[in-house]
C-alpha cells in the first residue's frame, strides 16, 4: 500500500485484499512481497530482496489502475491512500457505528505498538500488537469484533499505546465497515516455499452450513481444492475443513490426526463418519453408488417394507377361494401406503396382478376372493409399496402351495364317495365334517358330523340328503387345519329353471348390489347365478363389470354381493343368468342407476359481476353428475380469515345450463379466495372443496366476440354482433355503441335483457371505412370492443356486389354470396404497395408470410392475421375461372382525402355563421393531421388513457375553444352541462385534444428500463424526461417535467414508486430540490397495490439507499394528510413537504369539490419555487388533473380568463395522458368554478357553535345560500317525449322525474321497460348510498318491490304518513291481518312489527322470488308524524332517531316519500350533514344541499328546510354530544 508518510509500500497479500480477492487472515500461505518504489520519471516493482521486475514509466501516478506486464508476471495494482499515526493518543478516538452486528477493520501495527479496541455497550474488547518487524514492509491484517445488533448507537473506541510507555511508533487502521456476524474459514497446516500462489474466495455465511461432498471448496462448491492448497492436494487430503473455530474435519476420504489415512470398506465423508452398511459399492468420498438388496434412496437409508408371513387363504366355494392379507412388516422399514395382491400357477409363468389397481395399507383387513381351478396348484404373495411408488419383490417369505383337489361323487341316494390329494407330506390324519338339509327352503338346524381317515378317500352315507356341505380338514399336533370345502347335491334332485327362479327385482347399495328373490316355494333346489352390468350412459369409463357368481345352496329371500368400479347414480343394463348343471340357462336383464355419492368437485367458477357489496359467480354443475344436487356451500376469504359463508344458489336467468350465487362482500379486498363444496340428496358426504381465486376488478369488461355479418336479405346492410360481457361490475343497464364513418357520427343505446347475444343493423356504402365501438354502461361506462370495417366498390363481374375487410384482434375477408356455379371455390390474393405478388398457398388462413387465401361456399369470412392498416392499404384480387378480378377497397389515403373534403364543406359552412372561428380550424387541423397516425395502447389501471384514430374534427368545429373571460366562466360552464351532460362543448372540447403525440420513447423501452416502469404503455417522453445525473443505479426514471404558468419545470410528472424505484424517486427529489411532493392516491385502494411506501412511520426515520428520511409532523383531513420529511444526504438536510390526497375514488373523481378545492390552495400556499412533483399511479390522469387546475388558477387570477383548452394541449405534449379521461376533465372545470365563485358556508364545531348557527339562521344568509344553490344547480330532467305512455303512468309527478342519477330495473320476458321513477344519491362517505324513490302508486308496487329484490335493500324509510283512504297512495306492505301478497315473480309476508319508539314504527317483512324457498328479510322504518305536502316533520328529533337507526346499515337504503323529493330530499341532505359532523366536527349545510340536489334538482328548495337542517345540527351537538366528542 502507498502511504501518505515516508513508506511507500504495499505488500502483494495487501493487494489482493483491496481487489477483492482474499477477506481473511490465511496463516498457511507465506507469500511473497512486492514493493512499489517511485520517483520523478517511472515507477517500478521490485521483491524484497530488491529485485528489479518490471519498470514503467508514468510521471503521474494518480489512484487508479496501473499494469504490470512481463513474460512471467502479470498484475494488477491499484493506488490505494491511508492514514496513519506516528505518535501514541492522549485519549482514545471514537466513531459512531449503528444497526450492526460485527465490525471488520484492517490494521498495521510496528514491533513495540499496540491497538486496544473496544466496542461500547456491547464491552467487545480486542487488543493487536507487533505486526511489524522493525525495518521490515509493513502487513495488514484484518480484525472482527463483535457488537450489540439491538443496540441503535454504539461506539468503536481505538487507543493507541506502547509497552515500553513511549510515544513514537506506527499504528494504522483502514477499511473500517459491516460484516456478517459469522464467517465460515477454511484453514490449512501447510508451509510452502513457492512464490506464485492462486487463492479464491472461501467467505460464506454460516446460514447454509453445509459441507460440499466432493473434492471442492465455496459456497457453490466450485473451487477445486489443486487451485487453493496445490497439484500435490487434489482431494484436500492432510487438510482440516472448519466450520467454526470447534468444528473441523478431515477432508472427504480421510481421517487421523494428519488426515491421512483413507477411509476403510463401510466409512466414507469428513473424518470417515459415514458408513456404508446398506451400500454394495461405496466411494470414499462420495458415498453410496449402489443399494443392497431390499434398501433405496440416496446414500441408501431408506429400507423397502416387505411382509413378514404369507396371506392367510380359505377356501370361498367350489371355484374360488379367499385371501386375508395378513400384512407385517418390521420396524425399521419405511411404512407402506398401498399392496398389491398377486397369484400365480406354481407350474405356469410368473406373477400376476389380481387387479390393476393398488389398495390403501388402511384395508389391510378385507378379504379378496379369487377364481381357481380345481387340481391346480396356486401361490399368492403381498407386494407392498413405500410412499415414492418403489415395492421389493425379491425377498418375499417361503409361499404357501394351495391346491383344491376335494371332489364328491354321488352314486346313489344315500351314497356319497369324497376323494382329494396330500396336501402335506406329512399330513396322516384326516377330519371330514359334513352338514346336510333334507329340503332345499325348510330352515332346519343342520346337525355337524365328523369322521376321521389316513387316507385320501372316504365314503359317505347320508339318507335323503337334498343338499351337504363338506369340509376337509388335516390334523396336525393334535390341531384341525381347515384346507377344502366342497358342496353336494343329488342328481336326481334338480329340474328345469323355473322363470320365478330369476329375481323379482334388483336394487342398488352403496358398493353393493342386492338381489331380491321370490318366495322359496317357486324354486326346485340350488343354483347358481351369474351378474354381469353394462353401463349404457354415456361418460361411463368401465362399460362392463362382471361379479362372482354366487351359489344359491340354501334358499335366502334377498342376495347381497359386493360391486367395484360402478360409476355413480349412472343407468345400468343388470343381466342375471340363473345356471343349474343339466339344465339351460335362463337370464333375465333390469334397468337401474345407481347410488349416489358425493358430487364432483365444482368446476369452472367464474366471477361474472360484482359491486360495493356482492360478488356474483357462475359454474357448471359438478359432471359427470353423482347424484342430484341438493345444496352448494361457499366460503369466501381473504387468505386471513373466513369472510362470509353462503348456500343460496339458484340457476342462471341468462345462462339456463349454468348455477349462480350471491355472495356478499364483507370486507373489501381485490383478490377473494372462494371454496366451494356440493352436496347430493340421500348423500350426507359433502364434495371436496375446491378453492378459486378470483379478483375484483371493479370494471366492466368489453363485450365479447364483437364481430360483423352480412344480412341475408339486403346487399346495403351488415349486422354487428356481440355478446354479454364475461364479467360485469354491477348490473348492466344498456349498451352503447358508436358507429363513426366519414358520414358522420351515430350513437345508439341498447337496453339489456336477460339475453347473451345482442346485435345491431346498420346501413353501409361502398367504399367507405366505418369504426364501430360498443360497451356496456351503469354508473359506469364499462371497456370497449372495436371494431374496424371498410367496404370494398362493387365488383361488376360478381353482380355489383361488395367485400368487407374487418378486424378487430385479427382481420377477416368477409365475401358476399357469389353467383357462380355451385361449390366453385376462389382465392383471394393480396398484393403488397411494390407490386409483387405473393404466390404462397394457404388454405382458408393467411399469415404475414403467406398471402393468398382459400374461400369456398361454405366460408363466407376469411381469417387474415394481420394489423388492420396493413391490411386496408393493400391490393386484393379475385381469382376465379384463371381471371384476375380486383377487388377495390378505399385505401387510407382516399379516406383521408374524403375526410377533408367533409371538413372543407363544414368550415365553409361555420365560416359563414361563425367567422372568428377559421384560423383556429385551420390550424388545428394541419396539427391533427400531423399527429392522426399514432394510436398508442391503453392503460391497464383505472387511470386509462383510451387512445383512438377516429378524428374529431366534427366535435371540434361544434365547439368553442378560445379562451373564456373569468366573469363569463360561470355562465359558460353550467349552459354547457345544460345542455347535455354527455355531450356538451366541454366533452368535445376533450374528445378535440391532443391524445399522444408522437415522438421517441426509446429509454423506457430499454430491456434493463423495463422493471422500472409500472405500466408498459406509460413511457416518458424522451425529450421532456427526467435525467438522473451521477445515479449508480442509472439514469432513467419514470418522470417528465411539465410547464406550469409561465415556469418552464414548475411541476415533474411521475408514476408511483415502485419497491425498486424507491431510491431513484428520492434521488429525482434531491437533485432537482424538491421541496413539495404531491400525491394523489392511496397505498392501496380496493386490494390492489399502487404505490410502494416510500416515507417512514409517523415520529421515526428510514433509510431508502443513500437518503435518510425522517418523519418531522403529520397532520390529517378526513381527505388529505400534510407530512413534513427531514431529508438528509451526504450530510446535508432539507425539508419536504408531502400532501396526499385520500378521498380520490378508484375509476372516479372526489365527490366533494369544495374538500379538493381546499387541498389545492393548501398546497399553493407553499412557496414553489422549484418543481413540485405530482403523481398517482400511473402519474397520467389525477396527476393531468391537479397540474391543470393549478395552472388555471395562476392564470385565471392573472389574466382574469382561462383556456382550459389550450392548457391541456401543452401538457399533453409534454407527458403522456395527462388528465385521462373526460369526468376529469369535468371535475377540473368544477374545482375551477369553486374556486374563483364558491363560498364556504361551514361551521366548526366549537365553543361558539351555537352563536355561530344564529347567525346563518337570519333572512339574510339563508336566502343568500339558497340564491347561490339556484346557481349551481343541475338543469331539471324534465322532458317526457322519451318515455312510453305506460312510463309516463309510472310518475306522480310529471316534473319530478329520474334525471342522469336514474336506477333501472332489470328487465325479464314479463316486463318490457326497465323504467321506475328512481334515483340514487351520495351520502358523505358512501357515493349512491340512497336510492330516493317516491311512494309506490297501485300500478307501481310491484315495481318498487322488484327495486328492493334485484337491489338487495334491507332498509326502506318511508318519511310520509300514508292515508289509508288516497286510493293513489296506497300502503305498500301488508299487515299481520293479511295474507301474503303475490306480486308479479315475487311474494311478501309480514313477519312482525315494533311500535314503542315515539318516532317511527319498525316493519319487518319477508321478501322471495316465487322459483325460491328462502326469503331475505327486510324493515320498514315508518315515520309516525310527517304530513305529506308539508316541508319539515313535526318533532325536530324525529329524523335524528331515523338516521341513528340506519348509519349502521352497510348496504344501500331506500328513501320514500309521496312526490320523492321534499321529505326524501331533506332526509338524505340531513343524513350528509350529521355525517360529516361526525367525522370532520363541521357543520356544512350548504355542502349537504349541494350534493343531493346534483341528484335531483327538486330537493330541498325552501329557506324553511334550509333552517331546519341548521336547527337538527344544533339539536344533534347539544342533546347527542354524550356519544360524540365534538370539543
Amino acid at each position: 500500500m502507498i502511504g501518505n508518510g515516508d513508506g511507500r509500500v504495499l505488500t502483494l497479500d495487501q493487494y489482493l485484499t483491496n481487489v477483492g480477492q482474499l477477506h481473511g487472515p490465511y496463516s498457511a500461505c507465506q507469500w511473497e512481497h512486492y514493493e512499489i518504489k517511485k520517483n520523478m520519471t517511472h515507477l517500478s516493482l521490485v521483491n524484497t530482496e530488491n529485485y528489479n521486475v518490471i519498470n514503467v514509466t508514468k510521471l503521474d501516478f494518480e489512484p487508479g489502475w496501473v499494469t504490470f506486464s512481463s513474460a512471467n508476471l502479470n498484475s494488477k495494482v491499484q493506488r490505494y491512500q491511508f492514514r496513519y499515526s506516528k505518535t501514541t493518543s492522549t485519549k482514545p478516538s471514537y466513531i459512531n457505528i449503528t444497526s450492526m452486528s460485527c465490525v471488520s477493520f484492517y490494521v498495521s501495527v510496528d514491533e513495540g505498538c499496540y491497538l486496544n479496541i473496544s466496542v461500547q455497550p456491547a464491552n467487545s474488547i480486542i487488543k493487536i500488537a507487533a505486526l511489524n518487524e522493525k525495518n521490515e514492509l509493513k502487513h495488514w491484517k484484518k480484525y472482527e469484533i463483535r457488537t450489540d445488533p439491538k443496540a441503535i448507537n454504539q461506539t468503536l473506541s481505538i487507543d493507541r499505546g506502547r509497552d515500553d510507555n513511549g510515544t513514537k511508533g506506527y499504528w494504522a487502521i483502514d477499511d473500517i465497515h459491516s460484516c456478517s456476524s459469522e464467517t465460515v474459514i477454511y484453514r490449512t497446516n501447510l508451509s510452502t516455499s513457492w512464490t506464485t500462489q492462486k487463492c479464491a474466495e472461501l467467505k460464506q455465511t454460516n446460514s447454509s452450513n453445509k459441507l460440499c461432498t466432493k473434492a471442492s471448496l465455496g459456497e457453490k462448491c466450485n473451487i477445486k481444492c489443486d487451485e487453493v492448497l496445490g497439484p500435490k492436494y487434489p482431494n484436500c487430503e492432510e487438510h482440516r475443513i472448519c466450520l467454526s473455530e470447534n468444528k473441523c474435519h478431515c477432508a472427504w476420504g480421510f481421517k487421523g490426526e494428519n488426515c491421512r489415512e483413507e477411509c476403510g470398506e463401510d466409512s466414507w465423508g469428513l473424518d470417515c463418519l459415514k458408513n456404508c452398511t446398506n451400500c454394495e459399492k461405496c466411494d470414499k468420498k462420495t458415498g453410496c453408488q449402489k443399494c443392497k438388496a431390499q434398501y433405496f434412496g440416496e446414500q441408501c437409508v431408506y429400507k423397502f417394507p416387505v411382509v413378514k408371513k404369507s396371506p392367510i387363504l380359505e377356501p370361498s366355494d367350489d371355484e374360488s377361494v379367499r385371501i386375508l392379507p395378513n400384512i407385517e412388516y418390521g420396524q425399521d422399514e419405511e411404512t407402506p401406503e398401498h399392496y398389491y395382491i398377486q397369484w400365480k400357477k406354481l407350474d405356469n409363468g410368473g406373477f400376476k396382478n389380481y387387479t390393476d389397481h393398488q389398495f390403501p395399507i388402511a384395508k389391510n383387513k378385507e378379504s379378496f376372493s379369487i377364481n381357481i381351478l380345481r387340481n391346480d396348484s396356486y401361490q399368492f404373495r403381498i407386494i407392498l409399496v413405500s410412499h415414492n411408488s418403489s415395492f421389493q419383490q425379491d425377498t418375499i417369505p417361503k409361499l404357501t402351495v394351495y391346491k383344491k383337489s376335494l371332489t364328491a361323487h354321488v352314486m346313489d341316494e344315500e351314497t356319497i364317495v369324497l376323494n382329494w390329494t396330500k396336501h402335506d407330506p406329512d399330513a396322516t390324519t384326516y377330519k371330514i365334517t359334513h352338514r346336510c338339509k333334507k329340503s332345499f327352503c325348510a330352515d332346519e338346524a343342520e346337525e355337524e358330523y365328523n369322521n376321521t381317515t389316513s387316507t385320501t378317500t372316504m365314503t359317505l352315507t347320508i339318507k335323503q340328503f337334498k343338499i351337504c356341505s363338506i369340509k376337509l380338514f388335516i390334523i396336525k399336533d393334535g390341531n384341525d387345519e381347515f384346507k377344502e370345502q366342497t358342496t353336494v347335491i343329488p342328481q336326481n334332485s334338480t329340474k328345469e329353471i323355473l322363470p320365478a327362479e330369476l329375481p323379482r327385482n334388483v336394487t342398488f347399495l352403496k358398493g353393493q348390489i342386492v338381489l331380491e328373490l321370490n318366495k322359496c316355494d317357486n324354486f326346485t333346489g340350488p343354483l347358481k347365478y351369474s351378474i354381469e352390468l353394462v353401463c349404457i350412459t354415456e361418460w361411463c369409463t368401465n362399460k362392463s363389470t362382471k361379479i362372482d357368481p354366487y351359489h344359491l345352496l340354501h334358499y335366502s329371500i334377498n342376495i347381497t354381493k359386493d360391486v367395484k368400479g360402478l360409476s355413480p347414480f349412472t343407468d345400468y343394463n343388470i343381466t342375471v343368468i340363473a345356471k343349474r348343471t343339466g339344465h339351460l340357462d335362463k337370464k333375465q336383464t333390469y334397468l337401474k342407476k345407481s347410488m349416489p355419492t358425493e358430487p364432483q368437485p365444482v368446476n369452472t367458477l367464474h366471477l361474472y359481476s360484482s359491486n360495493e357489496d356482492t360478488l356474483f359467480i357462475r359454474w357448471k354443475e359438478p359432471f359427470p353428475p353423482t347424484g342430484k344436487i341438493e345444496a352448494y356451500n361457499f366460503t369466501l376469504s381473504d387468505n386471513t380469515s373466513i369472510l362470509t359463508t353462503t348456500n343460496r344458489t339458484y340457476s342462471c336467468e341468462m345462462w339456463p345450463k349454468l348455477q349462480c350465487a350471491n355472495i356478499l362482500r364483507e370486507k373489501k379486498v381485490s383478490v377473494y379466495k372462494v371454496t366451494v363444496q356440493a352436496k347430493n340428496y340421500e348423500v350426507p358426504e359433502w364434495s371436496e372443496p375446491i378453492n378459486y381465486t378470483i379478483e375484483v376488478k371493479n370494471v366492466t369488461q368489453a363485450p365479447q366476440n364483437l364481430r360483423i355479418e352480412l344480412t341475408p336479405q339486403s346487399t346495403d346492410e351488415v349486422i354487428l354482433r356481440w355478446e354479454y360481457p364475461l364479467s360485469t361490475y354491477g348490473k348492466i343497464e344498456k349498451f352503447r355503441t358508436v358507429l363513426h364513418s366519414r358520414s358522420g357520427t351515430e350513437s345508439n343505446t341498447i337496453q339489456v335483457s336477460n339475453e347473451i347475444n345482442y346485435n345491431k343493423t346498420i346501413k353501409i356504402k361502398y367504399g367507405h371505412k366505418y369504426n364501430f365501438t360498443a360497451w356496456a354502461q351503469n354508473a359506469h361506462d364499462g371497456e370497449k370492443a372495436t371494431i374496424y370495417f371498410v367496404v370494398s366498390k362493387p365488383v361488376s363481374k360478381l353482380s355489383n356486389q361488395a367485400f368487407i375487410l374487418w378486424c378487430n384482434e385479427k382481420c377477416h375477408l368477409l365475401k358476399p354470396k357469389l353467383k357462380t356455379q355451385e361449390n366453385t371455390s376462389y382465392i383471394i390474393t393480396i398484393k403488397q404497395y411494390n407490386g409483387t405478388k405473393k404466390e404462397h398457398e394457404a388454405k382458408g388462413l393467411i399469415s404475414s408470410s403467406e398471402d393468398k387465401i382459400l374461400c369456398t361456399e361454405n366460408n363466407r369470412s376469411c381469417e387474415i392475421d394481420s394489423d388492420f392498416q396493413d391490411v386496408a392499404n393493400q391490393s386484393y384480387f379475385l381469382t376465379a375461372d384463371s381471371e384476375e378480378i380486383p377487388i377495390e377497397f378505399t385505401a387510407t389515403e382516399e379516406i383521408k382525402n374524403a375526410s377533408k373534403a367533409n371538413v372543407i364543406i363544414i368550415i365553409v359552412a361555420v365560416v359563414l355563421s361563425v367567422m372568428l372561428l377559421v384560423p383556429f380550424l385551420l390550424g388545428f387541423l394541419f396539427y391533427r393531421r400531423k399527429n392522426q397516425q399514432y394510436t398508442p395502447k391503453k392503460l391497464k389501471n383505472e387511470e386509462s388513457i383510451e387512445f383512438t384514430d377516429i378524428k374529431q374534427e366534427q366535435a371540434l368545429m361544434a365547439s368553442n375553444n378560445e379562451p373564456i373571460k373569468i366573469n363569463d366562466f360561470e355562465d359558460f360552464f353550467t349552459t354547457a352541462l345544460d345542455d347535455d351532460p354527455d355531450d356538451n362543448i366541454i366533452t368535445q372540447q376533450f374528445e378535440a385534444v391532443l391524445r399522444a403525440r408522437v415522438t421517441n420513447c426509446q429509454q423506457g423501452q430499454l430491456h434493463e428500463n423495463a422493471n422500472k416502469n409500472r405500466y408498459n404503455n406509460v413511457l416518458p417522453y424522451d425529450d421532456t424526461r427526467v435525467i438522473l445525473q451521477g445515479n449508480s443505479e442509472g439514469d432513467y426514471i419514470n418522470a417528465n417535467y411539465v410547464e406550469g404558468y409561465d415556469v418552464p419545470k414548475a411541476f415533474i410528472a411521475t408514476q408511483a414508486p415502485l419497491a425498486s424505484t424507491v431510491h431513484d424517486f428520492w434521488y429525482m427529489i434531491w437533485q432537482e430540490n424538491v421541496k413539495i411532493i404531491v400525491m394523489l392516491t392511496e397505498i392501496e385502494e380496493n386490494g390492489r397495490v399502487k404505490s410502494e411506501k416510500y416515507w417512514p412511520e409517523d415520529n421515526s426515520h428510514f433509510r431508502f439507499g443513500n437518503f435518510l428520511v425522517e418523519s418531522v409532523s403529520r397532520k390529517s383531513t378526513s381527505h388529505y394528510i400534510h407530512r413534513e420529511f427531514q431529508v438528509i444526504f451526504n450530510k446535508q438536510s432539507r425539508l419536504v413537504h408531502h400532501f396526499q390526497y385520500t378521498a380520490w375514488p378508484d375509476h372516479g373523481v372526489p365527490l366533494y369539490v369544495s374538500e379538493f378545492v381546499a387541498f389545492v390552495k393548501n398546497v399553493l400556499k407553499m412557496e414553489q419555487n422549484t418543481p413540485v412533483v405530482v403523481h398517482c399511479n400511473a402519474g397520467c390522469g389525477r396527476a393531468g388533473t391537479f397540474i391543470i387546475c393549478n395552472i388555471l388558477i395562476k392564470m385565471g387570477t392573472k389574466e382574469k380568463q382561462l383556456d382550459f383548452f389550450g392548457v391541456l394541449n401543452r401538457i399533453r405534449d409534454q407527458r403522456v395522458g395527462l388528465v385521462s379521461n373526460v369526468q376529469q376533465y369535468i371535475f377540473s372545470h368544477q374545482v375551477i368554478l369553486e374556486y374563483f365563485f364558491g363560498e364556504d358556508f361551514s361551521i366548526s364545531i366549537g365553543n361558539n357553535f351555537d352563536e355561530d348557527v344564529q347567525n346563518a339562521l337570519t333572512d339574510s344568509n339563508i336566502n343568500h345560500m339558497l340564491e347561490c344553490l339556484t346557481r349551481h344547480k343541475r338543469p331539471e330532467f324534465t322532458t317526457t317525449a322519451q318515455l312510453t305512455d305506460d312510463e309516463k303512468s309510472k310518475n306522480r309527478f310529471s316534473k319530478i322525474l329520474p334525471g342522469p342519477s336514474q336506477i333501472y330495473l332489470p328487465i325479464s320476458s314479463r316486463d318490457s321497460s326497465n323504467y321506475i321513477n328512481a334515483i340514487a344519491v351520495d351520502c358523505y362517505q358512501c357515493p349512491k348510498k340512497f336510492i330516493v324513490t317516491q311512494q309506490p302508486l297501485p300500478n307501481t308496487v310491484g315495481d318498487f318491490w322488484k327495486l328492493v329484490l334485484e337491489h338487495e335493500i334491507d332498509t326502506i324509510v318511508s318519511l310520509n304518513t300514508i292515508n289509508d283512504k288516497d286510493v293513489g297512495c296506497p300502503k305498500f306492505w301488508p299487515n299481520e291481518n293479511e295474507d301474503i301478497w303475490t306480486l308479479n315473480s315475487m311474494k311478501l309476508l309480514f313477519f312482525n312489527q315494533e311500535t314503542d319508539n315515539p318516532s317511527y314504527n319498525l316493519v319487518r317483512l319477508k321478501l322471495r322470488k316465487t322459483t325460491e324457498d328462502k326469503a331475505k328479510n327486510v324493515i320498514v322504518i315508518d315515520l309516525k308524524n310527517w304530513r305529506r305536502k308539508t316541508l319539515k316533520p313535526s318533532n325536530i328529533k324525529d329524523l335524528i332517531h331515523v338516521w341513528q337507526k340506519i348509519m349502521t346499515c352497510k348496504g344501500n337504503i331506500v328513501v320514500s316519500c309521496y312526490d320523492g323529493a321534499t321529505a326524501s330530499g331533506l332526509f338524505v341532505a340531513l343524513a350528509f350533514v350529521l355525517e360529516k359532523i361526525n367525522l370532520d366536527k363541521c357543520c356544512d349545510v350548504f355542502t349537504a344541499v349541494r350534493t343531493v340536489k346534483q341528484s335531483r334538482a327538486q330537493f330541498v328548495e325552501h329557506t324553511e328546510q334550509l333552517r331546519y337542517l341548521y336547527q337538527v345540527a344544533l339539536e344533534y351537538t347539544r342533546e347527542f354530544n354524550t356519544y360524540q366528542n365534538f370539543t
